[in-house]
C-alpha cells in the first residue's frame, strides 16, 4: 500500500515543485540595426514553445503620438495595451497565452511613420501542462531622466506563480543599459540581450523579469545604468499570473475593502450596515444571519468549485471575516 500512496503524494506535489521560467527572446532589429516603421517584417518566435507559454511582445516607436495594433496575428488571440506616450517615444505592451501553434510568424505595426519601430518578444513556460495567463498588475508607466541610473518602482503581486517584467526605453541608440539591481529580490537579465538599439533615428530598449513561485511578495525596486548618450526616456513594469485551465474564478471581481469600514468581530459589534441589497432595498441593521449565509455559500463554492485552491480562497474569506461592508459587496 506505500507505494500507491507516495505516487499520489507526487501527483498532489508536483505542481509546487516546479516554477514557471524563463524561455526565450527574440527581436526586430537586432541590436544596433535599423528598422523603420510602420510596418516591420515578422518576429520569429524562439524554437519549440508549447502551449500555454505566455507570451508578451513590447512595441517601441520613435515619436510620441502613434497608435500601435497587430499586424499578424499569427493564429493567437492578443491583448493590447497602451503604455507610454512622452518623451519622444510610443509604446505598447502586446500579450497572450500561446495557443502552441503559429500559423505566421507574428507582426506588430503603426498607423503611420517610418521613424525607428523596435518589437521584441520575451516568452516564459508554465510550471506544467494545463496552464494559462492573466495580467495581475499594471502596466505601471513612468518616465526616467538622462542620468546614468534609471530607476523603476516595483510592486506586489496579488496572486502567486507570477513574472513581472520591467522595461527601460530612450531616445538613443548611442547608449547601453547595464549593472541591473533589485537581483537580490529577483530581478535578473538573464538569457535577454544588454539592450536592443535600432538606429534608424535613434531608440533603445532593455527589460528585466522577476519570477515569484509562492506568497505575494513586493518585488522590490529595480534599475539599469545608462551609459553613452544618455537620453530621458520612459519605463514599465507589469505582472502577469499563471492560472489553471479549470479555474471557474480566474475572471472573478476582486473585492475591496470601503474605506468607511472599521474592524469588528464575527457578531458585527461596532458596524453599521449600510447601502442597498440586490434588489434595490435598504439593508436593515438586523440582517446579519443574511450576511453570514451569503459567506458560507461564498465558502462552499470555493470547495466546489476550484478545489486545487480551496483552501487558499477559504482562507481568504476567513480573513475579511467582520467587515459586513465587504460581505455587502459580495451580495451586490
Amino acid at each position: 500500500m506505500k507505494k500507491p500512496i507516495l505516487s499520489l503524494l507526487l501527483i498532489l506535489t508536483s505542481h509546487y515543485l516546479f516554477s514557471q521560467t524563463f524561455f526565450g527572446v527574440a527581436s526586430v532589429p537586432n541590436d544596433n540595426a535599423a528598422q523603420p516603421g510602420p510596418t516591420p517584417p515578422s518576429i520569429t518566435p524562439p524554437a519549440l514553445m508549447q502551449a500555454g507559454d505566455l507570451v508578451v511582445i513590447f512595441g517601441e516607436y520613435r515619436a510620441t503620438g502613434a497608435t500601435f495594433s497587430i499586424n499578424q496575428a499569427g493564429g493567437q488571440t492578443w491583448n493590447t495595451i497602451a503604455a507610454s506616450n512622452v518623451n519622444n517615444q510610443t509604446t505598447a505592451i502586446f500579450w497572450c497565452t500561446f495557443n502552441g501553434t503559429w500559423s505566421a510568424n507574428p507582426s506588430i505595426k503603426v498607423a503611420s511613420g517610418t521613424n525607428g519601430l523596435t518589437s521584441v518578444m520575451y516568452v516564459f513556460r508554465p510550471t506544467a501542462s494545463g496552464f494559462s495567463w492573466r495580467l495581475n498588475i499594471g502596466p505601471n508607466n513612468g518616465t526616467t531622466a538622462g542620468g546614468a541610473t534609471n530607476t523603476i518602482t516595483g510592486i506586489t503581486p496579488t496572486a502567486s506563480n507570477t513574472v513581472t517584467m520591467a522595461f527601460w526605453n530612450s531616445a538613443s541608440s548611442t547608449n547601453t543599459w547595464g549593472t541591473l539591481t533589485g537581483t537580490g529580490t529577483g530581478w535578473s537579465k538573464t538569457g535577454l540581450g544588454a539592450q536592443y538599439r535600432n538606429t534608424t533615428t535613434g531608440q533603445s530598449h532593455s527589460a528585466a523579469y522577476n519570477i515569484q513561485t509562492t506568497g505575494m511578495v513586493a518585488t522590490g525596486n529595480t534599475s539599469q545604468t545608462q551609459g553613452g548618450t544618455a537620453t530621458a526616456g520612459v519605463s514599465s513594469i507589469i505582472c502577469f499570473n499563471q492560472i489553471p485551465n479549470n479555474d471557474v474564478c480566474a475572471n472573478a471581481t476582486l473585492i475591496t475593502t470601503d474605506p468607511n469600514c472599521i474592524n469588528g468581530t464575527s457578531s458585527f459589534t461596532n458596524q453599521t450596515l449600510n447601502g442597498a441589497n440586490a434588489d434595490g432595498g435598504a439593508i436593515a441593521t438586523g440582517t446579519s444571519k443574511m450576511f453570514l449565509q451569503k459567506m458560507n455559500y461564498f465558502q462552499m463554492l470555493a470547495y466546489i468549485g476550484l478545489p486545487r485552491r480551496s483552501i487558499l480562497l477559504s482562507g481568504s474569506i476567513m480573513k475579511i471575516a467582520g467587515r459586513p461592508c465587504i460581505f455587502q459587496k459580495m451580495i451586490l
